[in-house]
């Protein structure tokens, strides 16, 4: 039977998770209140003001920036009407709350100070020793005596009756010496950026503490303000461990929780999945029936792969279970498919138990996986409401589980109990979704891509716009992927993560300069280094081990395009995804006439196939051009209307494309048939089947002051034979000029009308 670890129904492993617990939490931080050390990355950055030694929370610069205020500056901040911060900063102080006593002026005497620099006895200016009580202030920290038949030293007996003064003034209570010994250690606390652990107990305390340990040990920043509220939500629901629910369920509990962080149930989850990380690890991780993707020995170069975990508990068989289970670890440990592609064969084996539940179907064990069962399937599939590609896809995965399943032997299927290629639905295929070049010019522009505002970002955008990688590959480049050759040009080394494969590509001087800057900020916001080029900002990457997070960067995408306010020819707002900057590079080289084997290799494409698509683009653009220019000039300057709807249309493109590739002709094209050969090449200015265009005109005008130069050169000579062919050509040439000056101008009369 599987272990499901999302609970702990029973004593005996409460006890043993418990003891797991305390092998592993750490001593420092099996406390009720543990305060990290300067430097923690727990904590990230300090209080921005000289002196003050409290956690930097406020952060009035941005995120980013290295700067923030601690809980008590930011407050005072805010509550003097958020002044412009870096005048502000310039005279502030360290707060009275965490600012050291000072003893008092009067040599010798052993007291803190109440005003005026001496204590209660000496403000008055009296010379005699003052008196000190036998015990010491009760303030935790505090080394100075108390007063004479009190339990505070000056200094603190001084504040607690200002406070009490200000309560008066309200009508309020007066604070005893325990509120204000707690009032004055939360305040510390909150300076500090504590985590307070102190209103939960037992397994449940030892499983938060383990939750700093473990972020600690992993470089991420937790928020004290944030794990607080974790300690109060886990507090106020009386569990005796967070496993007695599932992450789902702490989600649902967040929600309607009186407490105001409204990601309160995200940081819930997390938190269990950390603990059912742990739990997992004295297990086989491929076990239960929930598996949890960071568990998996798959290695974590995934980087836009947002599958999290895979729930094989939904396929309600339990011998198809653990076939699918057993299928799923082949395929994810030999890398043939990535986890969202495991997801997506699960949902189509729940679909097909759907089918089988309404149909009345048992199908109690693998001999009726018939092939009249699939048939039904199939005909089932067909009349869903679904995409034509999103059928495909639902047979195709029950099409590939099924042959793997027979060919590794791991259950006896009948020999028909199979989908053949030809059954499933054909997929469309649509053209590459490039970027429409009026908007791309707008978004290369430097102007443009400073309003991003993240430099990792615009890093990464840069990246995509001129490689034309896939965002997981760019978001996952080294720290140093530039390679110099000797000829000194750069080239970018990177992993083809879809082919497992590392490949190199040149790139431009100007990306060369934005990776260089981009080291430079890695340098100084990581001093220890960072693996990246492109490492992950916030608080949670406070060493630089995480990259860039794809949802962040889909994110600064759409809030830069709303930004910029761009508009397509229709007028709607410009969309853009990271994958079309690849489309577009693909589209561009192709109406450069670059080969497609140099664009395969730029795109590091597994085939010549894959290319192919931006050669079927290609195409369109040429037939756009010849429905744009579909009257041609012949020899004698005559008009020729070309075909162009219809199924006679569509002869007339395929022979203008075979004659376009036929033979390349400087000045216009070849009308001859393909099954016919010329008897003269090179003759083209006299032969009947030439045709051209206005596109040439300029090569024919060209062409005709070379004929007049050979003309004269040849009458000058006396070569009547050379001065009789030129006179041919020259005729025709001007007839073929004038034909397409003729045709230019109605060509502009017809724009001009419309």
């Amino acid at each position: 039977m599987s272990r499901v670890l999302a609970v702990v129904p029973v004593a005996d492993e409460r006890a043993s998770w418990e003891r797991l617990l305390v092998e592993t939490v750490r001593t420092e931080f099996r406390v009720e209140v543990f305060i990290a050390p300067q430097g923690s990355p727990l904590l990230g950055a300090g209080c921005a003001v000289a002196g003050c030694t409290g956690y930097g929370y406020h952060r009035p610069w941005g995120r980013g920036t290295g700067l923030a205020l601690c809980a008590l500056h930011g407050q005072e901040w805010r509550r003097q009407g958020s002044p412009e911060i870096d005048a502000w900063i310039a005279g502030a102080k360290p707060l009275r709350a965490l600012r050291p006593l000072r003893a008092c002026a009067v040599a010798g005497c052993r007291r803190s100070t109440s005003s005026w620099g001496r204590c209660a006895a000496h403000r008055w200016r009296r010379e005699h020793a003052s008196k000190v009580g036998g015990e010491v202030c009760r303030v935790d920290g505090c080394e100075f005596p108390a007063l004479p038949g009190r339990s505070l030293c000056d200094t603190h007996q001084d504040r607690l009756r200002a406070r009490n003064d200000i309560r008066a003034r309200k009508d309020i209570k007066p604070a005893s010496v325990e509120t204000y010994l707690g009032f004055v250690r939360a305040e510390r606390e909150r300076a500090a950026g504590a985590y307070v652990l102190r209103s939960v107990s037992g397994t449940a305390r030892l499983e938060l503490q383990y939750l700093l340990q473990h972020e600690a040990d992993v470089g991420r920043q937790v928020n004290p303000r944030r794990f607080n509220d974790l300690v109060g939500l886990v507090a106020d629901a009386r569990v005796p461990s967070l496993l007695s629910r599932d992450k789902d369920e702490w989600r649902r509990v967040a929600e309607v929780t009186a407490r105001h962080y409204a990601k309160l149930g995200t940081l819930a989850g997390y938190a269990h999945e950390r603990l059912c990380e742990l739990r997992d690890g004295a297990v086989d991780p491929w076990a239960p029936d929930r598996w949890r993707m960071a568990r998996l020995p798959l290695g974590g170069d995934r980087a836009h792969d947002t599958t999290q975990t895979l729930d094989f508990g939904a396929i309600r068989r339990g011998w198809l279970r653990e076939l699918l289970k057993r299928w799923a670890r082949y395929r994810l440990q030999s890398g043939t498919l990535a986890p969202q592609g495991v997801s997506h064969a699960l949902w189509s084996f729940k679909e097909l138990e759907r089918f089988c539940e309404r149909s009345g179907i048992e199908l109690a064990d693998a001999e009726q996986l018939s092939r009249g069962l699939l048939e039904e399937f199939l005909d089932h599939v067909a009349r869903l409401p679904l995409a034509r590609n999103t059928k495909h896809a639902l047979l195709r995965h029950v099409k590939v589980v099924l042959d793997d399943l027979d060919r590794h032997g791991w259950v006896r299927l009948a020999r028909d109990a199979r989908y053949f290629r030809d059954e499933l639905p054909s997929q469309s295929h649509s053209l590459p979704r490039f970027i429409d070049e009026a908007v791309m010019r707008q978004l290369e522009s430097d102007v443009a891509l400073e309003r991003i505002g993240d430099e990792t970002a615009i890093t990464a955008v840069v990246v995509l716009m001129e490689t034309g990688l896939r965002s997981q590959d760019a978001l996952l480049l080294d720290a140093d992927p530039v390679v110099v050759l000797p000829d000194g040009s750069p080239v970018l080394r990177f992993v083809n993560h879809k082919r497992k494969r590392e490949a190199a590509i040149p790139i431009s001087d100007r990306l060369l300069a934005r990776i260089r800057d981009q080291q430079q900020r890695n340098a100084r916001s990581f001093p220890d280094g960072s693996p990246w080029l492109l490492p992950a900002i916030g608080g949670r990457n406070g060493q630089g081990r995480q990259p860039y997070c794809y949802a962040t960067l889909l994110r600064r995408l759409k809030d830069w395009l709303a930004g910029l306010e761009l508009v397509d020819a229709d007028g709607a707002p410009v969309t853009v995804t990271p994958h079309q900057f690849r489309h577009t590079l693909g589209t561009r080289m192709i109406n450069e006439d670059i080969p497609l084997e140099v664009i395969r290799r730029m795109l590091d494409h597994g085939s010549l196939s894959m290319t192919q698509v931006y050669s079927r683009l290609s195409d369109t653009k040429l037939r756009e051009h010849f429905d744009n220019f579909r009257e041609r000039i012949n020899r004698r300057g005559e008009k020729v209307t070309l075909e162009c709807d219809g199924v006679l249309g569509e002869a007339t493109w395929t022979k203008e494309r075979l004659a376009r590739s036929r033979q390349a002709l400087p000045n216009g094209y070849c009308g001859l048939p393909l099954q016919q050969r010329c008897p003269h090449p090179n003759a083209c200015l006299s032969c009947d089947s030439f045709l051209t265009d206005v596109m040439f005109l300029d090569a024919h005008r060209e062409h005709l002051t070379r004929v007049d130069e050979q003309l004269a050169k040849a009458t000058a000579s006396g070569w009547e034979r050379i001065a009789e062919s030129n006179e041919s050509d020259r005729v025709n040439l001007i007839n073929i000029i004038e034909g397409l000056e003729r045709l230019g101008a109605e060509k502009g009369s017809e724009d001009r009308a419309a």
